[in-house]
């Protein structure tokens, strides 16, 4: 009894250690911040009172212009962070010293959780790797071979829109969910291969899952600690971040289509098309250059991921600026009406390229949701150290 209260009280000293260890890890350094609240960090109202892209916003604004150097400290839960309050030093972390800040920080876990395993998650080689696999399936050719079935889905937009406005007893139309329904399905035919029908079938279940997998958790928020503060620790706890549902839905998908297009020869030059190319090229034992079924799959799910919410919560605001501003509806309708006559009312991606206008509206509605929209996390590498004056030595 007594050795075990021995290896107890050590264990919860070392314990107690390292936790003041960690949250004192910018005051050793003379690095501005605010005082962490264990485990929480400087976060303790996200996902409560505030979200996180408030709380980044409060703490910059804070420190602009207030300190010496170029970033002030941060506490993401257990992990430390770096908010950057200058915009120079923003052209290092992105444009000139990139190859030190590529990676993300982001939990993935390939071994449990393979959906996790996606170009965003990633990092080091691995990372370099894959995205020099991908970035030939993003060139403006392959995105141009893929804008018909983009217009395809847009007709059937269209068409939507005028039954609501027929069958609506109010003036008023919920503009975000029948967008997300048309991301839904470009992205669900482009990245899988599916007619999703999701615009005709507000129930439809690829909508259901874009949303579960965006809304909810395998372990529930308290285990947030672990997703997103200690990454490592939680991947090598073996924990997952999809609920299981959601990755069952996915995988089976991604694996019926690989299947069905390879025994029936069906090409549709879309994104999926070009990640079959690659996972045959691993089947046939080109492994430098292919990939296998577990990457393609999460490949696929983080480019239907990243751009169902994001894309049709920026149309829902454009399209409700416009009904709000006649004059600037009007001026972009006259710049289709001439872009079309000039292609003799044919739209497609060339065409497209030139309506201006509507690209600055787009633009000034990003622009405006940064303020709502989380940060871009970039984590330095092992060799990029601090000096005492929170300048990085470079």
């Amino acid at each position: 009894m007594a050795v075990l209260t021995v290896l107890l009280v050590g264990v919860l000293t070392l314990v107690a250690w390292w936790v003041h260890q960690n949250f004192n890890y910018w005051k050793r350094r003379g690095i501005p911040h605010d005082p962490p609240k264990i485990p929480f960090g400087n976060t303790a109202e996200f996902m409560k009172t505030m979200q996180i892209s408030a709380i980044f916003k409060r703490t910059y604004f804070k420190f602009k212009n207030k300190t010496d150097g170029p970033f002030v400290g941060f506490y993401f839960y257990l992990k430390q962070m770096a908010i950057v309050t200058d915009v120079d030093f923003v052209k290092t972390v992105l444009i000139r010293e990139f190859d030190k800040f590529h990676d993300r920080g982001i939990f993935h876990n390939e071994r449990d959780d393979p959906l996790s395993n996606n170009l965003v998650n990633i990092e080091g080689q691995k990372w370099r790797t894959l995205r020099q696999k991908l970035t030939p399936t993003f060139t403006s050719g392959k995105m141009k071979s893929m804008f018909p079935t983009v217009l395809t889905v847009g007709d059937e937009l269209i068409q939507v829109f005028n039954e609501k406005i027929s069958a609506s007893p109010k003036d008023s139309l919920e503009l975000h969910d029948l967008v997300a329904r048309f991301t839904a399905d470009v992205i669900g035919s482009c990245a899988f291969g599916l007619d999703c029908h999701s615009l005709t079938d507000p129930k439809a279940e690829f909508v259901k899952m874009g949303t579960d997998a965006i809304t909810k958790r395998r372990w529930g928020k308290s285990m947030d600690l672990f997703l997103f503060g200690a990454p490592k620790l939680a991947a090598k706890l073996r924990m997952k971040g999809l609920v299981q549902e959601v990755e069952d839905f996915y995988m089976n998908i991604i694996k019926d289509t690989i299947e069905y297009r390879i025994k029936n020869q069906v090409k549709r030059n879309d994104f999926m098309d070009m990640l079959i190319d690659l996972k045959l090229k691993y089947d046939g034992g080109n492994k430098q250059d292919g990939l296998t079924f577990n990457e393609i799959a999460a490949q696929a799910f983080i480019f239907f991921l990243a751009g169902f919410e994001t894309s049709s919560t920026t149309m829902a605001f454009a399209l409700f600026e416009l009904a709000c501003n006649q004059d600037i509806q009007d001026k972009l309708r006259a710049e289709i009406d001439g872009v079309l006559e000039k292609h003799n009312g044919k739209l497609d991606y060339d065409s497209m390229r030139e309506l201006t206008y509507l690209e600055k509206i787009i633009d000034a509605i990003n622009s405006n949701l940064q303020h709502s929209r989380p940060r871009i996390p970039e984590k330095a590498s092992s060799g990029w150290p601090f000096d005492s004056h929170h300048h990085p030595t470079l």
